[in-house]
Order: structure tokens, then sequence, then C-alpha cells
């Protein structure tokens, strides 16, 4: 039970470091390691649970746990401490020492809406694609929008017959967001297929496609696609300033605004990159804590000219240890999972 504070604070440590291919490997084991350690943990809680419940107040809850924990010559409980002790020392040893400053602060994400519906269109349809285009998922997707009745049928011929019905002689709008080039498979196949029962639609109605791969916009396009920039530098300026002080103006500390204009570039003007790093960066106004972010190596991590990844992973960086482990718990549900 000492010893996890210990290791909690090596990970946040390492974590800082882990754009160093080998800090990120110990990492990972290191991460392992301290999980089999409060699993072992809970495992003698429940064993001093049930030595009260039980009332046996000559039992040792030790005993029954040794017992589970020693399995012939393997003892589990040595060779999590082995293995705590070899990664701590290895980690110790590549210089990561000094305490991370953590904020405990939560910072209250901001809901999203859509556009409020407008008399243009007689239906209005959002769907996330995501990385899997499943004609049958899709098709049923869209008629739960039109008729908000989660659909039993898994025929996709009688699923396309339904999803005709409803879209039939109407203007509708139908938003296909976050499509990958899985859509092309099968030499387009799947991407005609789940179009089909849309030839009946209303003339005026409209299918906007959202997408990060180019061979998407080659395979589905029919009109010149629009590509998203960033925002201009000095209007993602005045953006920035109003997520870190709350204003636009210019009344704000000046070594801030150096520094906070050292920053910007690095986040291509990307608004979420903007209210992300702006947020964690308004819990500090000290200069130090703000040269420290503009100095992270994590800005070295390999991305693409128009990636943020390293501004979304410094606010995680900040987060508290037990909120670091329930962002990760969110990696057992399927991505877009609802």
């Amino acid at each position: 039970r000492d010893t996890l504070p210990v290791m909690h604070d090596l990970i946040n440590k390492a974590e800082w470091g882990s754009h160093d291919d080998i800090v990120a490997s110990l990492l990972l084991n290191l991460k392992d390691a301290v999980s089999d350690a409060e699993d072992l943990l809970d495992e003698f809680a429940w064993y001093e649970k049930k030595v009260q419940v039980e009332g046996n107040a000559s039992q040792s809850p030790f005993i029954e746990f040794f017992d589970t924990v020693i399995q012939g010559n393997f003892n589990k409980l040595n060779d999590v401490q082995l293995r705590l002790n070899r990664l701590s020392s290895q980690l110790k040893n590549m210089g990561l020492h000094g305490v991370t400053q953590r904020f405990d602060k939560l910072v209250r994400p901001e809901t999203t809406s859509l556009l409020n519906e407008t008399k243009i269109f007689d239906l209005i349809i959002w769907i996330c694609v995501s990385d899997d285009f499943d004609v049958k998922r899709l098709t049923k997707e869209v008629i739960q929008s039109c008729t908000r009745k989660e659909g039993t049928n898994d025929n996709l011929d009688s699923l396309q017959h339904a999803l005709l019905k409803q879209v039939n002689n109407k203007r509708l709008l139908i938003v296909l967001d976050d499509m990958w080039d899985d859509a092309l498979k099968e030499n387009g196949q799947c991407w005609k297929r789940f179009c089909a029962p849309f030839r009946t639609v209303q003339e005026g109605s409209m299918m906007l496609v959202t997408t990060r791969c180019l061979k998407v916009t080659e395979g589905v396009r029919t009109m010149e696609p629009v590509k998203l920039e960033g925002l201009k530098d000095e209007v993602f300026w005045k953006f920035f300033k109003l997520c870190v002080f709350g204003s636009e103006g210019s009344d704000n500390d000046p070594e801030l605004e150096l520094i906070g204009r050292k920053i910007v570039p690095k986040l291509k003007g990307s608004p979420l990159a903007a209210k992300t790093l702006g947020r964690m960066l308004s819990m500090d106004l000290q200069a130090s804590h703000w040269n420290f972010i503009l100095e992270s190596e994590l800005w070295e991590l390999r991305q693409e000219e128009t990636d943020i990844l390293p501004a979304l992973r410094l606010s995680y960086m900040y987060l508290p240890f037990y909120l670091k482990q329930c962002f990760a718990f969110c990696a057992v549900y399927p991505k877009d999972y609802k």
C-alpha cells in the first residue's frame, strides 16, 4: 500500500517522457505491474472483509490470501514486487526524477448541439460513420433517426425497403460524419448499396460527408470538396486569449502574452486545441508554468502537419492520476459507443 503512491508518481513523471520509445515501452510495463499490485490489494481487502463477516477473530486473512497468491514455486506477490522494483529502477536511471505538478481541478466539458432544424428539409439525419462502414448498421441508424424507433430486422434488403418508404419523395439532409476509405471497399459497391434507397428523394436533398481521408473525397464527391483550414493567425490569437483569460482584451500580463504567442503556432489553428490547452493554462497564470508547457518535449512527438495530438496529450498529462485511470477505462468501449 505504501509503494503504490510512489509508483503512481513515477508513472506521472514517465508519461512526460513517453515520446521516447524506450520510456514508452517501460511505462506500459510499469502500468501493468501497478495494475497487478492493485488487484492483489483488492484481493487481500476481500479476505479481510470475509474474516470480519464470518466473525472468526482467531483466523488471519493472510493465510487464505497467501494460499491464493503462492502457487507451487510461483509467488505472485514477490513477482509483482520484483517487477515494480526493476521497472522503477530502470526509469529512474533514465533521469526521471522530480515531482510533476498536477492539477486536481476538473474542466467541465461544454455540450454541443446540432443546428436547429429548419423548414428547408423534411428530415435531417446525422450519422457517425467512423472506420467501420457497415451498410446494414448504417441503414439501421438512418431508419432509427427517421422513425425514432430501433430496427430489429437484420435483413439488408428488408431494411433498405423500409428506408426507401421513409425517405421517398422527401427533401432531406443527411450528414455522414468521419467517413474513412473502407466505405470504398469492394470497388465502391458498399457505398453504392448504402446510397441505393436515396434515389427517390426530392430534388434539393443533400448528402454531406466529412472525412480526413483524401481517397474518400475522390470516391464519393459530386462537387469540389471544401477543405477546412485552421483559423487565421490573428483570429486564432483572439480566440486563444478568450479561452485563457476570458476576454480578448490586451490588458493581460505582457510576459504571459509573449509566451502565449510562442505557444499558439503549435496549436495549428485548431479551436479544440486552443480550448483544451487554454483552459489548462488558465489554471496557473505563472510564467514558469507557461514556459514549462512551451518547452515540453511532447511537442516533439511525430505528427502530421495539422496534427494537434501534443496539445491534447498535454491536457491529459495534467489530469490527476485517478482521472487518468477513468480515462483509460473508456478504452474498453468501442469507438463512438453510445
